[in-house]
């Protein structure tokens, strides 16, 4: 089975095999599922998609290998898209249809597709951006074992590098200089490796692209060189934040590797 990435508001990929592949590689147990969604990512935001100035060769290669589903429903405002990822329901239906109050809220009668791997025997987990509602609205009521680093905002206020500020309450802290994609991927990794030897649905649910916009020194000043004033596609923080996010679905994609778990993950 080949390697695969979800990504709302970019693309969504599915695994592709032939018959005879998916007979002669039966696995073991129940497949892993991993979703990684970025927030507020263009569909021309990666290479493969014709854009000369970002670097993505992780989102390309993914793109490449994988089935694109490029004509379907997506709401354009964060938390419905999400509620409607995790219950297959219109915002209508799902009752979520906006990103402020309890119009951002996921109902806990819902069914959620973490409810059902959970039911199913999964560990389940989701790192990153939530934006569904707090207690009693936060992933630990909708389906999942582990949620990092339990936020029920839109991002880090002010800035992508720590020191970042979260509330206080949750004593989630960085290392100075830490950027949050780098410290959501290692715990994600942290994650998977700690189930390794079971079935696990994991949500990399990303912060980036969104707002607060800061990225790395040198990534910064990379994009800066190769910007070009006469092409609308030219920021180089923008660029940065992009390339930060391609690297670490490159380092959930290696871990698999390493581990062994690619060809049984989705």
């Amino acid at each position: 089975m080949k390697r695969i990435l979800l990504i709302t508001s970019l693309f969504i990929c599915t695994a592709s095999f032939s018959q005879s592949e998916a007979a002669n590689k039966k696995p073991t147990r129940q497949p892993n599922v991993i979703i990684v969604m970025t927030d507020d990512q263009g569909f021309g935001d990666i290479c493969a998609n014709g854009n000369p100035y970002l670097k993505t060769p992780n989102l390309d290669q993914l793109y490449k290998e994988s089935t694109r589903l490029t004509n379907f429903h997506s709401d354009p405002s964060c938390s419905p898209t999400r509620a409607a990822l995790l219950t297959g329901q219109y915002s209508a239906r799902s009752g979520v249809w906006h990103t402020t109050g309890g119009r951002s809220m996921l109902d806990q009668t819902k069914i959620t597709m973490a409810d059902v791997f959970k039911f199913n025997g999964y560990k389940t987990g989701i790192f990153g951006k939530w934006h569904l509602g707090q207690e009693p609205y936060s992933p630990l009521e909708q389906g999942f074992d582990v949620d990092v680093p339990h936020y029920s905002g839109p991002g880090p206020a002010g800035k992508n590098i720590a020191p970042w500020r979260f509330p206080a309450e949750l004593n989630f802290t960085g290392k100075p200089g830490e950027h949050i994609e780098d410290r959501m991927a290692n715990e994600a990794i942290k994650f998977i490796r700690a189930n390794k030897d079971k079935s696990f649905f994991l949500n990399y649910w990303a912060f980036s692209v969104h707002a607060p916009f800061d990225a790395k020194a040198d990534l910064i000043k990379k994009y800066a060189a190769k910007a070009d004033p006469n092409d609308p596609q030219r920021c180089p923080v923008y660029g940065a934040m992009v390339q930060t996010f391609d690297e670490n679905v490159g380092q959930l994609l290696s871990v698999l590797d390493e581990l062994k778990l690619t060809d049984n993950t989705i």
